[in-house]
This record gives structure tokens, sequence and C-alpha cells, in this order.
């Protein structure tokens, strides 16, 4: 029960589950014993540490040997544990790039026999949430197209706020790096309100980026790289009897590092993500009349960052610690800074979650954020999660804060997660509700 032929991932839960069942029966299993006569052994096989003296490799045409090694994670004449095997077939996995592995260790020699996976893969998908209506969602993406070795991803979505993004990267420099092309174009709309939390204008705002990046995937689970983003992205306020069209350019560089283990995309029971960006901007001539925007900009480095840690404390509750941080402020005439609120942290660049807010409440230059959750798994697709927020802003020379708290409910599904969420923020009378169905970029 709760299982399937391919819950391949899941053999401890299993095993646990086979456990709890002869438990039930262990009286008539001693009985039995006794009357056959039959003692209880067990047979622990030896594990030795195995020396990779050498790694052959086989049904690889689309990736190198190189590549593949280095997705592994070992060298050859290097010595791992049988604990370490396993974990680096599993990384080579979650590359997505292969259906199966058959691997054997003997005779120090490691080989490894690899079915790949289609050169393209497709997925579909719909999302609705109260931030954005319904969205229908497109993903794709090509290995080998044009150039070999190379990767080609397209996403879409269409809806109230729209997205469309292709990136082409291939491999440079013996496949150490990666060089990566694209564009985005994404619309972020967004409204202002009051302290009664009723609408009072509304922000419609579309973003062009075109990006060039260099990629190193240091560790596994991790990727380091630099960039260079050309953005345009269009203002308009509407309010009454006004109207105010702006556009905005600018262009960005720097360094981002992502590490990311967490052992499942949306309510992970264990892992670690951490996402560092820090940019410089340098923009055009710039003025402002929107008035949750600084209305003179100079050109200005900017630091944003997200973490969060999940840490098992029994079987069905993990504790979630999570914090974000964004800084923008060095002692410059002004900056574009962030936009505070809303229950994710994927709506756009300069956007950073909080729940108990809506999307783009609160604006402010420099931003500190932080979050104690515990996910209660009542069942494997089942989660309440309890939580708790703090939010510091406009620091250091007019330093808020502000506290929210709440509760969200998951179903998980095969289509994605069924979500409903309530968090009430201290400056609210009310509480703000989320909903959310399916997947979402």
């Amino acid at each position: 029960k709760d299982f399937s032929i391919a819950s391949f991932t899941e053999s401890s839960e299993i095993l646990e589950r086979g456990d709890e069942a002869a438990a039930l029966h262990e009286e008539y299993f001693k009985k039995l014993s006794d009357e056959l006569k039959r003692k209880r052994t067990t047979v622990k096989p030896e594990e030795k540490p195995f020396k990779a003296g050498k790694v052959i490799i086989k049904g690889n045409r689309r990736t190198s040997d190189e590549d593949i090694k280095k997705a592994l994670g070992i060298k050859e004449n290097e010595t791992v544990s049988k604990e370490n095997l396993t974990g680096a077939v599993s990384s080579l996995y979650g590359t997505g790039d292969y259906s199966l592995i058959r691997y054997t260790a003997k005779n120090d020699t490691l080989s490894l026999n690899l079915n790949e996976a289609p050169p393209e893969i497709n997925s579909f998908g719909i999302n609705y949430n109260n931030y954005d209506g319904a969205s229908i969602l497109l993903n794709t993406k090509a290995e080998g197209f044009l150039i070999d070795s190379s990767t080609a991803r397209f996403k879409l979505k269409l809806g109230e706020n729209y997205l469309l993004g292709i990136n082409y990267s291939i491999p440079v420099l013996d496949s150490l790096f990666d060089l990566g092309f694209g564009g985005d174009l994404y619309r972020r709309d967004f409204y202002l309100y009051d302290e009664d939390g009723n609408k009072n204008s509304r922000i419609y705002s579309d973003f062009y980026t075109l990006s060039t990046s260099l990629e190193y995937s240091l560790l596994k689970n991790s990727k380091t790289g630099i960039f260079y983003d050309y953005n345009f992205i269009t203002f308009k306020e509407e309010i009454s009897p006004d109207e105010i069209d702006e556009d905005l350019k600018y262009f960005n560089t720097g360094i981002y590092t992502k590490i990311d283990t967490l052992s499942m995309p949306v309510y992970p029971d264990r892992g670690v993500l951490i996402d560092l960006r820090a940019e410089y901007i340098s923009f055009s001539d710039y003025f402002s009349e929107i008035p949750v925007l600084n209305n003179s900009i100079e050109d200005y480095f900017q630091i944003k960052t997200e973490t969060e840690m999940y840490l098992p404390v029994l079987d069905f509750i993990t504790l979630k610690l999570s914090g974000d941080a964004g800084i923008s402020d060095f002692g410059n005439n002004g900056s574009a800074g962030f936009f505070i609120g809303g229950f994710t942290g994927d709506i756009g660049k300069n956007f950073i979650s909080f729940k108990g807010l809506y999307p783009g409440d609160i604006a402010s230059e420099n931003i500190i954020s932080a979050e104690a959750a515990v996910n209660i798994y009542l069942k494997k697709y089942l989660v309440l999660s309890p939580f708790y927020s703090m939010l510091f802003y406009q620091f250091p020379d007019r330093t808020k804060d502000l506290y929210s708290f709440g509760t969200s409910f998951a179903v998980i599904t095969p289509i994605g997660p069924i979500e409903a969420a309530a968090a009430k923020a201290e400056s609210k009378d009310f509480p703000v509700i989320y909903i959310n169905i399916g997947f979402n970029f």
C-alpha cells in the first residue's frame, strides 16, 4: 500500500513496512522457528573500500567520458566506499541524461553501461494560483541541438503573467565550463494595497532580458558562474485620474552560485538550498514618478541570497529554517531595491517572498527575513506546515520590523502540489490567503 513498482528510491521505507508487518506475527514466527529447529542468523556482507583503478564507460553517445566522470565525481585510482559509489550513481541519474545505469565494481575496475534518455524531453502542465490566475506551462529540453554536447532549453507560460525563456549552452575549455546564451520575456503585474488590504492601484511591468554566462559545476548538485545581462523594463501604473508610463534600461554583470541537495522539489524532508547572486548594476538616465520606486538611481552593487535548510526530526516531522537577504544600498544615491511579499520566491528577479504580505506590498533597498516552519507529513502525500516569519527592512537608517505567522496544507499529486495557506502579518487586519494548484516555474 502507498507504493508502486516505480518506488525505486523508497526501498528503506518498504523494508520498514515489512519489519512492521513481521512484528505483528512475531510469536508465530518464533513458534515456527522452534518447530523447525532453526536458529536466527545474520549474515552481513563484507564491504571493503573499492579502488577504481580504471573507469570504463559504455553507451554514451551525446556526452563525453570526461563529462560523465565529472558528474559521477569518482576519479581513477580513487578509493570509494559502497555508500559513496551508490551516491555517485544517484548523482549521475540526477543529471536527467540517462534513463538506466548499470554498473559493476570488480577487480579494481568500475564499469558503467548507460542508456541515454531521449534527446528531447517535453513536459506540459497547468497551474493556478490566486496571484497569477490560470496558466499553461510548457518546458522543452533538447540535447545535441546544432552542436554536439550542447543543450537547448525552452520554457513557456501562457497566462495573465506570461513568460517566455530560451537558453542555449555549449561545453568549452575541455568541457570544464558551459557557455550559455539566452533571453527572457515575462510580465509581472502586482497591486498596491492600502492598510485594510484593499487594492488601490496596479503596476504593470514587462521584463526583457538578454544574457550570457560562463558556468562551472564546482561540486555535485552545485554550480557557479559569471554573467552579463541587458535588461529593458516597462512600468505602467494606472491610478485615477492619471496614468504613468515609464521605461527602464540597465546592464548588470556579476557572479552567482547555487547548491541544491533537496530531496524533493516541493516540501522536501531533508537537504539544503543556497542561492547567492552578487552583481553590479549600471543604468541609463533614469527618473521615476511611480511612488514605490526610487525617483533617481545611480549605478550600484546588489547582493541577493536565499537559504533553506530541512532537518529531519522524526520520520514524519522535518524542521525547516530559511532566510532571505537583499542588500542594494552601500552608501550610493539610491537603488531599485526589492519588492517584498507573497508566498513564493519565484515571482521575479527583485521580488522576495514574505508570507502575510501581498507581492510588492513593501519596497526597500535593504531587507533581511527569516522563517521557521515545521513540515508534518500526515501521509506521504499530505503535508501540514505551520510557520513563523520575521522581516527587517529599510535599515540601517530607518529600520523597521514585521512579523507574521500562519500555516499551509498541501496534497502532493502527480500534477504537482495542491496548496492552501493563510498568514497573518501584524500590519494587516486580515490574513492573506494563498491557493495554488500544480507546479510552477
